[in-house]
């Protein structure tokens, strides 16, 4: 069992500044499914000023201790080091550096430079990058663009961006990412989806992994807000007959919603991370009543090309299926919340291989109080 209690104070300096500080307890009862246990600890999430009007219209700079996402948060999202028990369940994600937002019209851009989180190399070093987005309607320009908003895809709209990750450690893991990424309206359905492609170099070998992920989404004639989405994502593994790493090293993905983008709440929390994968998703869902979703999703997980697996030569990549059925409840106007997650994951040929021939199931439940 996990819990975790915030405490958020902000300030106001007229319309030119604010200052925000949140400090959150976080804990854990017993130990984990990986035997991680541990006494909790108290961590400073945010630490930010944010000064509205800086010297230009339209330009915002925030300093500190920060929230901070690209786009979706395919790429760039989750900043926090973590490694603590049951540590995907505590939503921490902070940031630690600067960054400047613009915002005109229909156009919007963000620079930033952060220092690196160790989530899934052991690095040390920066992060930096900037990233732009345009669409046709100014308001769809600042949605899209929000680095802290949850709101649905807006349409059409296009965007890119490039980060960079020096390290200082002897694994000198120097890497760039260039991404594009776009939404429109076909008919009844939203196309969306992105692409990256790495550059740079990991202990003097070149990289060229890459990624994307294209998704297909429409309202259903049932009413309840119900809702379909089909998507497609693959993450490049290593060939190795070239001289090059095609293993595509993931960046900071984010976790902000149930299987986006760690890919099965089984099997993306707990065994894999997003590289060396082809994956299928199918989401569907609706709104039982105001202030509640139900949604279930069904994964297809493959491996790509199967090296960080060590699978023997010949094994077939199908690595799993996983199904998640989720629900959520957040009436407005009231302090609590809930939520609950089953999921059943089948493995197949490459994971018995590499973990076992054993079905995994999970449930899960959470109770939030806001004061």
């Amino acid at each position: 069992a996990e819990a975790w209690t915030r405490l958020l104070v902000e300030r106001d300096f007229g319309a030119r500044a604010t200052l925000a500080l949140r400090g959150t307890a976080v804990g854990t009862l017993d130990e984990d499914p990986f035997g991680i246990e541990n006494d909790g600890h108290v961590v400073l999430e945010t630490a930010q000023l944010e000064i509205h009007r800086a010297g230009l219209d339209g330009l915002a700079l925030v300093l500190g201790r920060q929230d901070f996402r690209v786009g979706d948060g395919f790429f760039l999202d989750d900043g926090h080091i973590d490694d603590q028990a049951a540590a995907w369940n505590i939503p921490l994600r902070y940031w630690d550096g600067a960054r400047a937002d613009y915002r005109r019209g229909r156009f919007a851009a963000t620079a930033f430079g952060f220092r690196v989180a160790q989530k899934f190399d052991e690095t040390d070093g920066g992060l930096f990058g900037a990233h732009t987005t345009w669409s046709p309607d100014a308001e769809a320009t600042a949605q899209a663009h929000s680095v802290t908003a949850d709101e649905d895809l807006p349409a059409p709209l296009i965007g890119a961006g490039i980060a960079l990750r020096t390290d200082d450690t002897e694994d000198n893991f120097d890497a760039r990412l260039v991404s594009v990424r776009a939404a429109a309206p076909v008919g009844r359905v939203l196309v969306s989806g992105e692409f990256g492609r790495e550059f740079g170099s990991r202990g003097g070998v070149d990289l060229a992994g890459s990624a994307f992920h294209v998704d297909a989404g429409a309202a259903l004639p049932f009413g309840a807000d119900s809702y379909a989405i089909l998507s497609r994502l693959q993450f490049s593994g290593d060939d190795a007959s070239t001289d090059t790493d095609e293993t595509f090293y993931p960046w900071n993905y984010g976790a902000r919603d149930w299987s986006l983008y760690y890919l099965g709440e089984l099997v993306g929390s707990s065994l894999l991370v997003n590289s060396d994968l082809r994956v299928v998703k199918f989401e569907t869902g609706c709104q039982p009543r105001a202030g509640s979703w139900l949604r279930a999703y069904w994964l297809r997980i493959d491996a790509d090309e199967g090296g960080s697996l060590d699978l023997p030569p010949g094994t077939n990549r199908r690595f799993a299926d996983e199904l998640d059925v989720a629900f959520d409840w957040a009436p407005e106007d009231e302090p609590w919340a809930a939520w609950a997650l089953t999921a059943v994951a089948w493995p197949k040929e490459a994971a018995k291989v590499a973990f076992g021939s054993r079905r995994s199931v999970l449930l899960s439940f959470g109770l939030t109080r806001t004061f």
